[in-house]
């Protein structure tokens, strides 16, 4: 967790350049399960929701919408696995940046699972941050 830490303190850095008074439209998507159970991926995209919205820059879509709007376009999320479904996504969304990922089983003595985020500016359809985690 202390590595989720580090990645959202890097985040805060790469769009300090950004006015505090301009916020970021944010949605995280579907996070694939890769040997892990649904639950897993589904807690992980709650905790990234939660984090996200606790970061003034960030204005996060909630879940619910999220949701909605993707029955609307009739696109299912988990299919968000590359930079231009994420961009493709968040367009339909209609926010700036989209974050997507993966969680895999990843068994040693320290590390349990590897998270593997990537967020995408949706106008230029470029990876701007990413980054795996150990859990």
């Amino acid at each position: 967790m202390k590595k989720l830490f580090i990645f959202f303190l890097l985040l805060l850095f790469l769009f300090s350049a950004n006015s505090w008074s301009e916020t970021i439209s944010l949605a995280v998507t579907g996070i694939e399960p890769l040997g892990v159970n649904e639950e897993t991926a589904r807690m992980i995209e709650d905790v990234l929701q939660t984090e996200f919205s606790r970061i003034p820059l960030f204005r996060v879509i909630e879940r619910t919408r999220l949701d909605s709007l993707i029955r609307e376009q009739k696109l299912k999320i988990s299919g968000v696995t590359g930079t231009q479904n994420a961009a493709q996504t968040g367009n339909i969304l209609n926010v700036q940046k989209v974050v997507f990922g993966s969680v895999s089983r990843y068994e040693s003595e320290y590390v349990k699972y590897l998270l593997s985020l990537r967020m995408v500016d949706v106008e230029r359809a470029a990876v701007e941050a990413p980054e795996t985690i150990q859990i």
